[in-house]
């Protein structure tokens, strides 16, 4: 248990404090909120046996004044004994406080009630939530009654009502609605007193009673707060594998007549208008993807793109001949003199100003242009909150099983008090997170260590780089935009990643280790659109789901709905077409357009394969070797988002309905389970692993054998399955299943080949090929020198890890590195201190004035899961007056070349290149390269 010290001047004196321990929480805003009393929801973990009493917590400030807060746990060390494994908890930040502390422990009492409270009780089939200055009653149609106390004096008049309850606030979806037909599910998730979460869920209908889309809303109300929270999620769940939606909106008929109306536009911008009997909106759009197919070029593509122009609707002959409709980011106002471009990335809010009312209103969407199309409207009364907009003049054609959630803020607040600025309130972008120690201190999310300056500073030079450039950078190299793709990244011809490996796990790891907000904001953004539109969310019509080969120009919808019915047809367009139809809980792979495979392929004519030439791979949608749902139990973990939690069981579910137990890289599965273990106690999931973890054990002899088939293989035979080992060990304690771990590491290290590199020994694997399978080997090892304390688990693999961190900067590193370098860390030992590559090219120059020596690193590789062979090449380096020194390449795969160029009495610039064939190469140095 951690425990709070006062030390004194007086030689070793210290004096213990009259409580458990203590948390700190670290104020982290990017948008610098200043606010007295802003909504902060954060999850705190805590080591095995460390708060054994939930109810044995407060939260003080920087002071040690109490301050109101609410708990809740959400995940315990079920199988050691129980105690709090995660804590989620809830309170009004004053911004002006840097930190918050959360005692525990013995000793530690709840904390005050806040004043007002908010509360939410059921009232028939209807809920009804008091927040003190806002009052409001939810259930059939959504929101039937909403008041705000815009004055302050307790009471609720005429004018300060919002939301009439003859006109209440719906949803729709086109002509259907939550008006028509009775919510399915009104439940009080939380009741108070910081925050009260009442989640209505159905689906849109008819008048006539005929089911749409499906719609399920979390509002979160705060207590003295005017201020509502709407995680808004659709999902076509409806009996066709397209559903053509006009338009997607939130309505709000606010109880007033005339109104100013004032959009957020682009770097602070600001545009009013006024509203009276006709309609004013913002309409935010941007550029679409370009659909395109490898090896368009060749004759052969030509010939069929021109065979299946039969096939092609209007649309997909627009978008493969003429490009995206839309081409360039626009921002919209209508009104009533017309239409005009005001901007280009709209800040989301708008801010309604009714003409004799006490109260305004403002809306925000999080992300709304990144998440385009979007777009607000006031419309005769009503406010419209669009997540596909009603003027684009073509309807969403989404995918069965697809889901989209928004983050919606209605803030109300006196007309002469607006929030300023209010582009910042709505975003309730304002936490407090423990510090990185404490959240590796606590195990949940294994023995890592926090980033610590100058140490290991090439994996943290890259590891920072990496996630950068592609979720902060890449979104706007390759219009990583729009509902559909916001969150992932996209690859070459437009496949998308889906989070391989794992990346959101690992950006929770990372964010953890450095406290980093933007790898935090990036992991999240990841596993919003993930949960949504990566997992099957709904079962599919029929026999198979055409739904999912389609590519526009290539593979037309009429097609693939032709290939649906004909076989022969389908034999010849396809070489694999996957498991049919994706069930309920599938995880979709490398989807292309976020529900259809892979834009490599067509396999070009070229390729080795002769079966697969010109046909195309399809379908593939389980939870296997691209089944990873670990980030969205991260997600729940640190944040209490139940959605996240709730799909990550949907697949949950599909694992123990068709996963299997053995070898292979579909052990990803079994990690899968055992952090959906840890998250819910559920013994389904535990005993599940411990029959995987026996069938494998009991194939333990053929251990060897497997090993000495890695120079044959892109991977080690335990890539995921000493890691789902470890993970129930981890949180079991069990001494089986240690025995077990301990067995198959050991026999796996003392068999493992090794080959040479330019920086000595390293497992072959390693040397010959390039793959991202290799991460959780070196974690393996870690674990096994945390258990016994034997160095050889680190002196063995030390080179080799020190040798492939010189390349391997891919979703697996962030949250497997972590673990070898905590253990690396405890024996003292050290690593990767070259200097990271700041050319990433075979040539590159420097200029030296002072004939210092200089150290060069040169990092060769020869491509993904290309097999090494010999070559011809050097590395030259040139002086000044032209001198070349020369470094022989003879072998391709990774390799590492440590040169030092000694001081050899000449001035001005030097030249190093590196060429071989088959391979290119990263140069780095401890001096600026050019």
């Amino acid at each position: 248990m951690r425990t709070a010290w006062l030390l004194t001047l007086l030689g070793v004196t210290t004096m213990s404090l009259s409580y458990g321990g203590e948390v700190v929480l670290h104020r982290s805003d990017p948008s610098n909120v200043q606010a007295r009393a802003v909504p902060v929801t954060v999850g705190v973990p805590f080591a095995v046996g460390q708060l054994t009493d939930e109810k044995a917590v407060a939260l003080f400030d920087a002071g040690g004044k109490a301050v109101p807060c609410q708990t809740a746990v959400t995940s315990r060390w079920w199988g050691r004994g129980g105690s709090v494994q995660t804590l989620l908890v809830s309170f009004l930040a004053d911004t002006a406080q840097e930190r918050y502390v959360l005692r525990y422990g013995a000793g530690v009492s709840a904390g005050p009630l806040p004043t007002p409270a908010v509360t939410a009780k059921t009232d028939g089939d209807a809920v009804v939530v008091n927040a003190g200055v806002l009052h409001a009653r939810l259930g059939g149609g959504f929101i039937q009654q909403l008041a705000y106390d815009a004055n302050g004096d307790g009471k609720f008049t005429a004018d300060e009502t919002v939301v009439d309850s003859g006109k209440p606030a719906v949803l729709r979806c086109g002509e259907f609605s939550s008006a028509f037909g009775k919510p399915e599910r009104v439940e009080i998730e939380e009741a108070g007193p910081i925050r009260a979460v009442v989640r209505i869920a159905g689906h849109h209908q008819s008048p006539a009673g005929q089911k749409s889309i499906a719609y399920d809303v979390r509002l979160t109300f705060y207590a003295g707060l005017a201020l509502i929270r709407l995680d808004h999620t659709f999902l076509q769940d409806t009996d066709q594998v397209f559903a053509d939606l006009p338009f997607v909106s939130l309505d709000l008929p606010l109880a007033m007549g005339k109104a100013s109306v004032t959009f957020g536009l682009d770097a602070g911008k600001e545009a009013t208008v006024q509203a009276a009997d006709g309609r004013v909106g913002l309409l935010q759009v941007g550029p679409g993807q370009k659909e395109s197919i490898a090896g368009t070029n060749s004759e052969e593509f030509r010939r069929i793109l021109e065979e299946r122009k039969k096939w092609w609707s209007p649309d997909e002959e627009a978008r493969w001949t003429k490009g995206p409709e839309i081409t360039e980011w626009a921002t919209t106002l209508a009104d009533s003199t017309g239409k005009r471009k005001v901007g280009e990335r709209a800040a989301g809010w708008m801010l309604v100003t009714p003409e004799g009312k006490p109260w305004a209103l403002t809306a925000g969407v999080r992300y709304f242009w990144q998440l385009h199309p979007k777009a607000f409207a006031l419309d005769r009364g009503v406010l419209r909150i669009f997540a596909y907009p009603d003027d684009l003049g073509r309807p969403l054609h989404l995918h069965v099983g697809t889901a989209k959630t928004h983050t919606i803020v209605l803030a109300l607040h006196p007309t002469t008090t607006p929030l300023h600025p209010p582009r910042r309130i709505p975003w309730l972008t304002t936490s407090y997170f423990p510090s990185p120690q404490w959240y590796c201190d606590s195990g949940v999310w294994g023995q890592v260590l926090p980033r610590k300056e100058g140490q290991f500073s090439l994996y943290e030079t890259e590891a920072s780089r990496t996630i950068r450039s592609d979720f902060v950078e890449r979104p706007e190299r390759s219009n990583g935009y729009g509902m559909l793709n916001f969150g992932d990244i996209a690859w070459g011809g437009n496949k998308w990643g889906n989070l391989e490996t794992a990346y959101d796990h690992g950006m929770a790891v990372q964010f953890i280790r450095t406290g980093d907000r933007e790898v935090f904001d990036c992991f999240e953004r990841a596993v919003w659109h993930f949960r949504d539109v990566d997992v099957q969310q709904a079962k599919v019509p029929g026999a198979w789901d055409w739904g999912l080969w389609l590519i526009p120009g290539y593979m037309p919808e009429k097609l693939a709905q032709e290939c649906d019915k004909d076989a022969a047809l389908r034999e010849k367009i396809f070489y694999w077409t996957g498991t049919q139809p994706p069930e309920l809980g599938g995880v979709h792979r490398h989807s292309y357009m976020h529900f259809a495979n892979a834009a490599d392929n067509p396999a070009p004519s070229t390729t080795s394969y002769p079966e697969k030439r010109l046909r195309m791979y399809s379908g593939s949608c389980d939870v296997g070797g691209h089944g990873w749902i670990v980030g969205l139990v991260d997600h729940y973990l640190l944040t209490g988002d139940r959605r996240s939690l709730e799909v990550a069981e949907l697949a949950g579910q599909w694992v123990l309905k068709r996963g299997g137990t053995g070898w292979g890289r579909d052990n990803w599965k079994n990690i899968d389970l055992a952090w959906l273990y840890r998250a819910t106690g559920k013994q389904e999931y535990l005993q599940r692993l411990m029959e995987a973890i026996d069938v494998i054990y009991n194939d333990r002899e053929s251990t060897v054998e497997r090993i000495a088939a890695q120079d044959k293989t892109l991977m080690s035979p335990f890539y995921t399955i000493l890691q789902f080992f470890k993970h129930v060990h981890q949180m079991t304690d069990d001494p089986g299943v240690r025995q077990k771990f301990l067995d198959l590491v050991t026999r796996w290290i003392d068999h493992v080949p090794t080959a040479d590199s330019h920086i000595g020994p390293v497992f072959q694997y390693v040397r010959d090929y390039r793959d991202s399978r290799c991460h959780t080997d070196f974690a393996d090892l870690a674990y096994a020198y945390l258990l016994t304390g034997d160095r050889k688990y680190l002196d063995k693999s030390l080179n080799t890890f020190d040798f492939y961190l010189h390349f391997a900067y891919h979703s697996t590193a962030f949250f497997s590195v972590p673990e070898y370098l905590y253990a690396l860390d405890k024996a003292g030992l050290s690593a990767l201190t070259d200097p990271a590559p700041s050319v990433r090219a075979g040539k590159a120059f420097w200029a030296d004035e002072t004939d210092k020596p200089v150290k060069l690193v040169v990092y060769q590789q020869s491509g993904y899961r290309v097999a090494a062979g010999e070559t011809t090449g050097a590395i030259e380096v040139t002086s000044p007056s032209g001198k070349v020194t020369s470094t022989k390449i003879d072998r391709g795969g990774l390799d590492v070349y440590r040169l030092t160029i000694p001081p050899d009495g000449e001035k001005g610039t030097y030249k190093v290149e590196a060429k071989a064939t088959g391979c290119y190469f990263w140069l780095a140095a401890d001096v600026p390269l050019l």
